[in-house]
Protein backbone atom coordinates (compact mmCIF):
# COMPACT_ATOMS: atom_id res chain seq x y z
CA UNK A 1 0.00 0.00 0.00
CA UNK A 2 2.74 2.46 0.96
CA UNK A 3 4.94 1.25 -1.90
CA UNK A 4 2.34 2.23 -4.49
CA UNK A 5 2.25 5.77 -3.09
CA UNK A 6 5.60 6.56 -4.74
CA UNK A 7 6.06 3.74 -7.30
CA UNK A 8 5.85 5.14 -10.82
CA UNK A 9 6.16 8.77 -9.72
CA UNK A 10 9.10 10.78 -10.98
CA UNK A 11 10.37 13.45 -8.63
CA UNK A 12 10.74 16.15 -11.26
CA UNK A 13 11.37 19.25 -9.21
CA UNK A 14 11.46 21.25 -12.45
CA UNK A 15 7.66 20.98 -12.50
CA UNK A 16 7.57 23.26 -9.48
CA UNK A 17 8.20 26.35 -11.60
CA UNK A 18 4.58 26.81 -12.69
CA UNK A 19 2.94 25.71 -9.47
CA UNK A 20 5.60 26.42 -6.85
CA UNK A 21 3.39 28.68 -4.76
CA UNK A 22 0.52 26.22 -4.29
CA UNK A 23 2.90 23.28 -3.91
CA UNK A 24 4.76 25.06 -1.12
CA UNK A 25 1.47 25.97 0.55
CA UNK A 26 0.38 22.31 0.48
CA UNK A 27 3.74 21.21 1.84
CA UNK A 28 3.60 23.95 4.46
CA UNK A 29 0.24 22.70 5.71
CA UNK A 30 1.81 19.32 6.34
CA UNK A 31 4.66 20.93 8.29
CA UNK A 32 2.27 23.02 10.39
CA UNK A 33 0.07 20.02 11.21
CA UNK A 34 3.18 18.08 12.23
CA UNK A 35 4.33 20.83 14.60
CA UNK A 36 0.85 21.55 16.04
CA UNK A 37 0.11 17.87 16.51
CA UNK A 38 3.39 17.09 18.26
CA UNK A 39 3.31 20.19 20.48
CA UNK A 40 -0.33 19.74 21.47
CA UNK A 41 0.18 16.02 21.95
CA UNK A 42 2.99 16.57 24.43
CA UNK A 43 0.91 19.18 26.28
CA UNK A 44 -2.04 16.77 26.60
CA UNK A 45 0.25 14.07 27.99
CA UNK A 46 0.31 16.04 31.24
CA UNK A 47 -3.30 14.98 31.88
CA UNK A 48 -3.61 11.76 29.88
CA UNK A 49 -1.62 8.54 29.80
CA UNK A 50 -0.52 8.67 26.18
CA UNK A 51 2.63 7.43 24.37
CA UNK A 52 5.37 9.97 23.75
CA UNK A 53 5.10 11.47 20.29
CA UNK A 54 1.49 10.33 19.81
CA UNK A 55 0.78 13.86 18.50
CA UNK A 56 2.40 12.72 15.23
CA UNK A 57 -1.02 11.24 14.54
CA UNK A 58 -2.21 14.81 14.08
CA UNK A 59 -0.58 14.89 10.67
CA UNK A 60 -0.48 11.13 9.98
CA UNK A 61 -4.24 10.76 10.52
CA UNK A 62 -5.45 14.16 9.34
CA UNK A 63 -3.17 14.40 6.29
CA UNK A 64 -2.70 10.74 5.45
CA UNK A 65 -5.96 9.32 6.85
CA UNK A 66 -6.11 5.60 7.59
CA UNK A 67 -3.33 4.68 5.16
CA UNK A 68 -0.45 6.17 7.18
CA UNK A 69 -1.49 5.07 10.67
CA UNK A 70 0.00 1.53 10.38
CA UNK A 71 3.47 2.97 9.68
CA UNK A 72 3.24 5.06 12.87
CA UNK A 73 1.97 2.10 14.86
CA UNK A 74 4.72 -0.18 13.54
CA UNK A 75 7.39 2.20 14.83
CA UNK A 76 6.05 1.72 18.38
CA UNK A 77 6.34 -2.08 18.25
CA UNK A 78 9.85 -1.81 19.68
CA UNK A 79 8.31 -0.12 22.74
CA UNK A 80 5.71 -2.85 23.14
CA UNK A 81 2.83 -4.53 21.38
CA UNK A 82 0.33 -2.88 23.73
CA UNK A 83 1.68 0.60 22.94
CA UNK A 84 1.63 -0.11 19.21
CA UNK A 85 -1.97 -1.30 19.46
CA UNK A 86 -2.91 1.83 21.41
CA UNK A 87 -1.35 4.05 18.75
CA UNK A 88 -3.21 2.13 16.05
CA UNK A 89 -6.53 2.62 17.86
CA UNK A 90 -5.93 6.32 18.45
CA UNK A 91 -4.82 6.82 14.85
CA UNK A 92 -7.79 5.03 13.33
CA UNK A 93 -10.18 7.01 15.52
CA UNK A 94 -8.59 10.35 14.57
CA UNK A 95 -8.56 9.33 10.88
CA UNK A 96 -12.25 8.50 10.98
CA UNK A 97 -13.05 11.83 12.64
CA UNK A 98 -10.98 13.57 9.97
CA UNK A 99 -12.89 11.84 7.16
CA UNK A 100 -16.21 12.90 8.68
CA UNK A 101 -14.94 16.48 9.08
CA UNK A 102 -13.67 16.57 5.50
CA UNK A 103 -17.06 15.70 4.02
CA UNK A 104 -19.48 17.40 6.44
CA UNK A 105 -17.58 20.63 7.12
CA UNK A 106 -16.16 20.56 3.60
CA UNK A 107 -19.67 20.42 2.10
CA UNK A 108 -20.74 23.31 4.33
CA UNK A 109 -17.77 25.39 3.17
CA UNK A 110 -18.55 24.55 -0.47
CA UNK A 111 -22.16 25.65 0.02
CA UNK A 112 -21.05 28.94 1.60
CA UNK A 113 -18.50 29.53 -1.14
CA UNK A 114 -21.03 29.01 -3.92
CA UNK A 115 -23.52 31.39 -2.30
CA UNK A 116 -20.84 34.05 -1.74
CA UNK A 117 -19.55 33.78 -5.29
CA UNK A 118 -16.09 32.51 -4.37
CA UNK A 119 -16.28 29.74 -6.98
CA UNK A 120 -15.65 30.34 -10.69
CA UNK A 121 -17.13 27.18 -12.15
CA UNK A 122 -20.19 26.66 -9.94
CA UNK A 123 -22.73 29.46 -9.56
CA UNK A 124 -25.61 27.79 -7.68
CA UNK A 125 -25.75 25.08 -5.00
CA UNK A 126 -28.24 23.15 -7.14
CA UNK A 127 -25.51 22.70 -9.77
CA UNK A 128 -23.51 20.38 -7.51
CA UNK A 129 -23.70 16.93 -9.19
CA UNK A 130 -25.74 14.50 -7.07
CA UNK A 131 -23.32 11.63 -7.74
CA UNK A 132 -20.47 13.47 -5.97
CA UNK A 133 -22.49 13.30 -2.73
CA UNK A 134 -23.01 9.53 -2.87
CA UNK A 135 -24.79 6.81 -4.76
CA UNK A 136 -23.99 5.16 -8.07
CA UNK A 137 -21.84 6.89 -10.69
CA UNK A 138 -23.53 7.70 -14.02
CA UNK A 139 -22.29 5.46 -16.82
CA UNK A 140 -20.74 8.36 -18.73
CA UNK A 141 -18.73 9.35 -15.63
CA UNK A 142 -17.31 5.92 -14.88
CA UNK A 143 -13.58 5.49 -15.36
CA UNK A 144 -11.46 2.44 -16.07
CA UNK A 145 -9.76 0.88 -13.05
CA UNK A 146 -6.61 0.33 -15.10
CA UNK A 147 -5.12 -0.99 -18.33
CA UNK A 148 -3.86 -4.44 -19.25
CA UNK A 149 -0.18 -4.33 -20.24
CA UNK A 150 0.42 -8.04 -20.86
CA UNK A 151 -1.44 -10.91 -22.52
CA UNK A 152 -3.49 -13.12 -20.19
CA UNK A 153 -1.75 -16.11 -21.81
CA UNK A 154 1.62 -15.06 -20.35
CA UNK A 155 0.71 -13.41 -17.04
CA UNK A 156 -2.31 -11.70 -15.57
CA UNK A 157 -1.79 -7.93 -15.74
CA UNK A 158 -3.11 -7.28 -12.21
CA UNK A 159 -0.85 -10.00 -10.85
CA UNK A 160 2.12 -8.42 -12.61
CA UNK A 161 1.42 -5.00 -11.07
CA UNK A 162 1.24 -6.67 -7.66
CA UNK A 163 4.59 -8.35 -8.33
CA UNK A 164 6.21 -4.99 -9.16
CA UNK A 165 5.09 -3.71 -5.74
CA UNK A 166 6.47 -6.82 -4.03
CA UNK A 167 9.78 -6.43 -5.91
CA UNK A 168 10.05 -2.79 -4.85
CA UNK A 169 9.39 -3.77 -1.23
CA UNK A 170 12.01 -6.53 -1.45
CA UNK A 171 14.62 -4.11 -2.80
CA UNK A 172 13.93 -1.55 -0.08
CA UNK A 173 13.97 -4.20 2.66
CA UNK A 174 17.24 -5.63 1.35
CA UNK A 175 18.95 -2.24 1.18
CA UNK A 176 17.77 -0.95 4.58
CA UNK A 177 17.33 -3.99 6.80
CA UNK A 178 20.10 -6.21 5.41
CA UNK A 179 22.81 -4.10 3.75
CA UNK A 180 22.71 -0.90 5.83
CA UNK A 181 21.55 -2.35 9.15
CA UNK A 182 23.20 -5.78 9.36
CA UNK A 183 26.22 -5.34 7.07
CA UNK A 184 27.19 -1.73 7.80
CA UNK A 185 25.75 -1.73 11.32
CA UNK A 186 23.72 1.49 11.08
CA UNK A 187 21.69 0.72 14.20
CA UNK A 188 19.43 3.78 13.93
CA UNK A 189 17.64 1.97 11.09
CA UNK A 190 16.50 -0.83 13.40
CA UNK A 191 13.34 1.11 14.24
CA UNK A 192 12.63 1.98 10.61
CA UNK A 193 9.15 0.55 9.90
CA UNK A 194 8.93 -2.05 7.14
CA UNK A 195 6.35 0.12 5.37
CA UNK A 196 9.07 2.71 4.68
CA UNK A 197 11.19 0.01 3.00
CA UNK A 198 8.64 -0.28 0.20
CA UNK A 199 8.77 3.44 -0.52
CA UNK A 200 12.57 3.48 -0.59
CA UNK A 201 12.55 0.43 -2.86
CA UNK A 202 10.04 2.07 -5.22
CA UNK A 203 12.24 5.15 -5.51
CA UNK A 204 15.18 2.88 -6.40
CA UNK A 205 13.32 0.53 -8.75
CA UNK A 206 11.43 3.00 -10.93
CA UNK A 207 14.49 4.77 -12.46
CA UNK A 208 16.04 1.36 -13.15
CA UNK A 209 12.92 0.21 -15.00
CA UNK A 210 13.00 3.40 -17.07
CA UNK A 211 16.68 2.93 -17.84
CA UNK A 212 16.18 -0.61 -19.16
CA UNK A 213 12.90 0.40 -20.84
CA UNK A 214 10.60 -1.84 -18.82
CA UNK A 215 8.36 0.96 -17.57
CA UNK A 216 5.88 -0.02 -20.31
CA UNK A 217 5.02 -3.08 -18.22
CA UNK A 218 3.86 -0.89 -15.36
CA UNK A 219 0.31 0.45 -15.09
CA UNK A 220 0.27 2.87 -12.19
CA UNK A 221 -3.52 3.11 -12.10
CA UNK A 222 -3.79 -0.65 -11.56
CA UNK A 223 -1.17 -0.61 -8.80
CA UNK A 224 -3.02 2.23 -7.07
CA UNK A 225 -6.28 0.25 -7.24
CA UNK A 226 -4.52 -2.76 -5.73
CA UNK A 227 -3.25 -0.54 -2.92
CA UNK A 228 -6.70 0.97 -2.38
CA UNK A 229 -8.17 -2.52 -2.09
CA UNK A 230 -5.53 -3.45 0.48
CA UNK A 231 -6.33 -0.21 2.31
CA UNK A 232 -10.02 -1.12 2.64
CA UNK A 233 -9.15 -4.53 4.11
CA UNK A 234 -6.64 -2.89 6.45
CA UNK A 235 -9.18 -0.32 7.65
CA UNK A 236 -11.76 -3.03 8.39
CA UNK A 237 -9.24 -5.08 10.36
CA UNK A 238 -7.80 -2.09 12.20
CA UNK A 239 -11.17 -0.63 13.16
CA UNK A 240 -12.37 -4.04 14.35
CA UNK A 241 -9.31 -4.33 16.61
CA UNK A 242 -9.55 -0.85 18.16
CA UNK A 243 -9.31 -0.99 21.94
CA UNK A 244 -12.39 1.02 22.87
CA UNK A 245 -11.26 1.48 26.46
CA UNK A 246 -8.14 3.34 25.29
CA UNK A 247 -10.22 5.56 23.01
CA UNK A 248 -12.76 6.21 25.78
CA UNK A 249 -10.05 7.09 28.32
CA UNK A 250 -8.47 9.58 25.91
CA UNK A 251 -11.58 10.88 24.16
CA UNK A 252 -11.06 14.43 25.46
CA UNK A 253 -7.46 14.48 24.18
CA UNK A 254 -8.55 13.15 20.79
CA UNK A 255 -11.36 15.72 20.57
CA UNK A 256 -9.05 18.61 21.47
CA UNK A 257 -6.44 17.55 18.91
CA UNK A 258 -9.03 17.13 16.14
CA UNK A 259 -10.77 20.43 16.96
CA UNK A 260 -7.52 22.43 16.92
CA UNK A 261 -6.35 20.88 13.65
CA UNK A 262 -9.76 21.39 12.03
CA UNK A 263 -9.73 25.06 13.02
CA UNK A 264 -6.19 25.49 11.71
CA UNK A 265 -6.91 23.88 8.34
CA UNK A 266 -10.13 25.90 7.91
CA UNK A 267 -8.38 29.22 8.62
CA UNK A 268 -5.43 28.20 6.45
CA UNK A 269 -7.73 27.48 3.50
CA UNK A 270 -9.98 30.55 3.80
CA UNK A 271 -7.27 33.08 4.68
CA UNK A 272 -3.80 31.91 3.66
CA UNK A 273 -4.73 30.19 0.37
CA UNK A 274 -6.99 33.11 -0.55
CA UNK A 275 -4.12 35.58 -0.13
CA UNK A 276 -1.45 33.50 -1.84
CA UNK A 277 -3.26 31.66 -4.65
CA UNK A 278 -5.53 34.21 -6.26
CA UNK A 279 -6.26 32.16 -9.42
CA UNK A 280 -8.97 29.57 -8.65
CA UNK A 281 -8.25 30.11 -4.96
CA UNK A 282 -11.32 28.37 -3.56
CA UNK A 283 -10.98 25.38 -5.89
CA UNK A 284 -7.42 24.98 -4.59
CA UNK A 285 -8.59 25.55 -1.01
CA UNK A 286 -11.27 22.85 -1.42
CA UNK A 287 -8.84 20.15 -2.46
CA UNK A 288 -6.38 21.23 0.23
CA UNK A 289 -9.10 21.09 2.91
CA UNK A 290 -10.13 17.58 1.89
CA UNK A 291 -6.53 16.34 1.75
CA UNK A 292 -5.56 17.84 5.10
CA UNK A 293 -8.56 16.56 7.03
CA UNK A 294 -9.35 13.33 5.25
CA UNK A 295 -7.49 11.98 2.24
CA UNK A 296 -6.71 12.64 -1.41
CA UNK A 297 -10.08 11.14 -2.32
CA UNK A 298 -11.81 13.63 0.01
CA UNK A 299 -10.00 16.53 -1.61
CA UNK A 300 -10.87 15.40 -5.13
CA UNK A 301 -14.53 14.95 -4.12
CA UNK A 302 -14.74 18.51 -2.75
CA UNK A 303 -13.03 19.83 -5.88
CA UNK A 304 -15.54 17.95 -8.03
CA UNK A 305 -18.35 19.72 -6.17
CA UNK A 306 -17.10 23.19 -7.14
CA UNK A 307 -15.48 22.26 -10.45
CA UNK A 308 -17.45 19.35 -12.00
CA UNK A 309 -15.68 19.51 -15.36
CA UNK A 310 -12.22 20.04 -13.82
CA UNK A 311 -11.68 23.30 -15.70
CA UNK A 312 -9.65 25.02 -12.96
CA UNK A 313 -5.90 24.86 -12.39
CA UNK A 314 -6.43 23.20 -8.99
CA UNK A 315 -6.19 19.58 -10.14
CA UNK A 316 -3.05 20.20 -12.19
CA UNK A 317 -1.33 22.05 -9.35
CA UNK A 318 -2.35 19.36 -6.87
CA UNK A 319 -0.99 16.71 -9.23
CA UNK A 320 2.34 18.51 -9.37
CA UNK A 321 2.48 18.53 -5.57
CA UNK A 322 1.69 14.80 -5.52
CA UNK A 323 4.52 14.07 -7.95
CA UNK A 324 7.14 16.31 -6.33
CA UNK A 325 6.79 16.93 -2.60
CA UNK A 326 3.92 14.52 -1.94
CA UNK A 327 6.16 11.42 -1.73
CA UNK A 328 8.44 13.35 0.63
CA UNK A 329 5.59 13.74 3.13
CA UNK A 330 4.84 10.01 2.93
CA UNK A 331 8.47 9.13 3.66
CA UNK A 332 8.72 11.62 6.52
CA UNK A 333 5.54 10.28 8.12
CA UNK A 334 7.09 6.82 8.08
CA UNK A 335 10.51 7.96 9.33
CA UNK A 336 9.59 10.54 12.01
CA UNK A 337 7.81 8.07 14.36
CA UNK A 338 10.88 5.82 14.20
CA UNK A 339 13.07 8.81 15.08
CA UNK A 340 10.82 9.65 18.05
CA UNK A 341 10.96 6.09 19.38
CA UNK A 342 14.74 5.84 18.86
CA UNK A 343 15.68 9.22 20.33
CA UNK A 344 13.03 9.39 23.03
CA UNK A 345 12.03 12.97 22.15
CA UNK A 346 10.19 14.93 19.47
CA UNK A 347 12.91 17.52 18.72
CA UNK A 348 13.94 16.30 15.26
CA UNK A 349 10.38 15.94 13.86
CA UNK A 350 9.45 19.33 15.32
CA UNK A 351 12.43 20.97 13.62
CA UNK A 352 11.57 19.15 10.39
CA UNK A 353 7.98 20.40 10.51
CA UNK A 354 9.11 23.97 11.14
CA UNK A 355 11.56 23.82 8.22
CA UNK A 356 8.75 22.63 5.95
CA UNK A 357 6.36 25.34 7.20
CA UNK A 358 8.74 28.32 6.86
CA UNK A 359 8.70 28.54 3.01
CA UNK A 360 4.89 28.70 3.06
CA UNK A 361 4.99 31.62 5.49
CA UNK A 362 7.58 33.38 3.33
CA UNK A 363 5.21 33.02 0.35
CA UNK A 364 2.35 34.43 2.45
CA UNK A 365 4.38 37.46 3.58
CA UNK A 366 5.58 38.15 0.03
CA UNK A 367 1.99 37.94 -1.26
CA UNK A 368 0.75 40.39 1.37
CA UNK A 369 3.60 42.83 0.65
CA UNK A 370 3.03 42.56 -3.11
CA UNK A 371 -0.68 43.27 -2.70
CA UNK A 372 0.05 46.24 -0.42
Amino acid sequence: MMTSAVFGIELKLGKLKNSAKYTLMMFGTWGAQCVIGLALGELLRKWFDLPQGWGMLGVASFFGAHAIVPSVSTAYESVGAETAQAVMGLGMTISTIGMVVSFILGSILVNIAVRKGWTKYMQKPEQVPAYTLGGIMPEEKRESLGNTVTSEISINSVCMQFCWLLLAFGIGYGVIKIVLLKYFGISVLSNMPDLACGMIGAIILWPILKKIKLERYVDRRSSVQIANGCLDFMICGAVASIQLDIVADNLVAITVLCAVLTLFVTVYCLVVIRKTCREDWFEKAAILFGQNTGSTASGLTLLKMVDPEMESTALEDFGIFQSTLGPVTAILMAVFPAVIVSSGNITVPMIGGIIVFVPAMIVLVCSIIKKA
